[in-house]
């Protein structure tokens, strides 16, 4: 007998005939009277099978064991390491720790090594040396698979400073939002903003001791520092040239949970904050009273301030916005990064035609039914590249909606982004919207369940189609910003869509232009100009019609009821 190519002839199908006694003969379709059969009855590694007649010996006699059917090498374990949470001072004691994940990480051995340390568990304890950074290396090994190598970076401080963070250059990661701080651009007067990982130098700054308790916190791509404009709530936090001011020493205060404030010498009880607990990228810094609140706190994360950072302390997993979306539905991929030299990492995804170089990536699922996979790699100079994949698998439809009977107009402004949207073949179910800034996702599936009259009035289904969320406060840093809405789903794009909105802070916006025309051909008004806008008295509207075009002018509140 030999192994071959399955072809589906009869001579690859075989049946299984018990013995009685817990073994099995093994017969091939195409030649049932003959079972398999170790030649010469030997007992000896090597020996062949062939067909022979049954005669019932021991040579003819086979058990069948289940077994996983899982292509897998065995080799499923993935170890990452911690140190101490803060700098340690010389002879204090201190812990080395790992941890291990996955379904082989019982039958692995671990190595301890460097500046003379040896030991065979997953965690080693000892006593800090004298000041300085030191790199500890960690192998795990297990037979038959490619060992494991990860570093501990400890950084031994004289104790001088409060906090335990020693000079050397760290990235400064929000702890509610896990992005990097990075100043705007390389001039005076940059605003310090957050941003996902990208492994520049921009989202690197060098601590320096200054008048003993405090710290510079200075850029290493433009050589300037953290200023606080200001000493009172909401004065942003920018970049400028060191001047050896209050407003440029940070005091950087150690937290339960491994994380520090920092509060700048001139303004005392005010912390760095992250305005309005913003998630997004472009969220800046400025100084508010101490909430407590995980926006105000920042993990200082040691990356070396050389350009060849030797060590390789990063280990990524990635995931989804939704594992199971609908065909054409938008999702995001996401990478999480975690170990010491996360801020240095770059990204890539590819997959089904994807590419992408943020640790996260928006996409639409594709438009066929079936399960994807997407990798997303990082790298870092001097390291071996680590990858994860992350599968989705798409269902055929998007809720029942019909994607050819849409219909709808969409307004966004610096208060809100609404608008409506029905089908036109069920006219009295909610549809959903997903809602873009350009092709990033600010929200998805929002639900048009909000009732409008003047829909009703417009013969608009039963009016419940409305949908509104407030403009997200990213959004309003005086640019222009692309918002664009779709159905959940579909690739039809409402009415009206994209529209660039420049907003302001501050910045304040009246109610949406709404629905007005009853005919058949369910045409949407032209833009109106109000003003002013907000009114609470008398106002102007000025509009263009075509000639011998006729038109309906509705006044409506921000409830959609008619008032003229």
């Amino acid at each position: 007998m030999k192994q071959w190519t399955y072809a589906g002839g009869n001579n690859q199908k075989w049946f299984l005939g018990s013995w009685g006694d817990g073994t099995y003969k093994i017969s091939p379709k195409h030649a049932p009277s003959m079972v398999a059969d170790t030649e010469g009855i030997s007992g000896d590694d090597g020996a062949g099978l062939h067909l022979w007649q049954p005669f019932g010996t021991d040579n003819q006699r086979f058990y069948l064991d289940p077994a996983n059917c899982s292509t897998s090498n065995n080799c499923d374990f993935n170890v990452i390491t911690s140190g101490p949470t803060t700098n340690p001072t010389p002879g204090q004691n201190i812990s080395l720790n790992s941890s291990c994940s996955g379904s082989d990480c019982g039958s692995v051995t671990y190595s301890w090594s460097g500046n003379g340390i040896s030991g065979n568990s997953n965690s080693y304890n000892l006593n800090a040396p004298s000041p300085g950074t030191y790199v500890y290396n960690l192998t795990i090994s297990k037979g038959g698979c490619s060992s494991q190598s990860r570093n501990v970076t400890v950084t031994v401080v004289s104790g001088s400073s409060g906090s335990g963070l020693a000079n050397g250059c760290y990235t400064i990661k929000a702890k509610h939002s896990n992005k990097f701080m990075q100043p705007d651009n390389n001039n005076d007067g940059a605003s310090i903003k957050q941003y996902g990982a990208n492994g520049q130098t921009n989202q690197i700054f060098q601590l320096s001791f200054v008048d003993g308790d405090c710290y510079k916190i200075q850029s290493k791509s433009s050589n300037k520092v953290w200023d606080a404009t200001g000493s009172s709530y909401g004065s942003t936090i920018n970049q400028y040239d060191w001047y050896n001011t209050n407003n440029q020493k940070w005091i950087l205060s150690l937290q339960g949970d491994a994380t520090f404030t920092a509060s700048a010498k001139n303004s005392a009880g005010l912390l760095a904050d992250i305005e309005s607990v913003s998630i997004y990228d472009g969220g800046y810094l400025h100084l508010w009273g101490n909430l407590n609140a995980d926006n105000q706190r920042f993990y200082f994360s040691p990356v070396g301030c050389g350009n060849n950072n030797s060590t390789c302390d990063f280990n990524i997993s990635s995931g989804s916005s939704n594992s199971a979306p609908s065909i054409n539905n938008p999702i995001q991929l996401n990478a999480s990064c975690n170990g010491g030299d996360c801020g240095a990492v770059t990204y890539s995804w590819d997959g089904n035609g994807i590419s992408g170089n943020n640790s996260s990536v928006n996409i639409n699922a594709p438009s066929s039914p079936g399960t994807y996979y997407y990798t997303v790699t990082a790298s870092k100079n001097g390291c071996s590249n680590k990858s994860s994949t992350v599968s989705i698998t798409v269902g055929g439809s998007s809720s029942g909606v019909n994607c050819n009977a849409m219909y709808g107009h969409m307004d966004a402004g610096c208060a809100a982004i609404n608008g409506w949207i029905y089908d036109s073949s069920q006219p009295n179910t909610v549809i959903n919207v997903d809602i873009f800034e350009g092709t990033t996702l600010i929200q998805g599936n929002v639900p048009a369940s909000i009732f409008r009259q003047d829909l009703v009035d417009a013969n608009i289904g039963n009016g419940v189609h409305g949908f509104q969320i407030a403009t997200p406060s990213f959004l309003l840093n005086g640019q222009n910003r692309s918002i664009r809405v779709q159905a959940s789903g579909c690739s039809y794009e409402l009415i009206n869509s994209p529209k660039t909105i420049n907003c302001s802070p501050n910045a304040r916006i009246g109610q949406a232009e709404a629905f007005t025309n009853k005919g058949s051909q369910q045409e949407m008004e032209s833009d109106l100009i109000v003003a002013p806008n907000p009114n609470i008295g008398t106002f102007e509207v000025s509009f263009f019609l075509e000639i011998n075009k006729n038109a309906v002018l509705n006044v409506i509140d921000m409830q959609g009821k008619k008032c003229l």
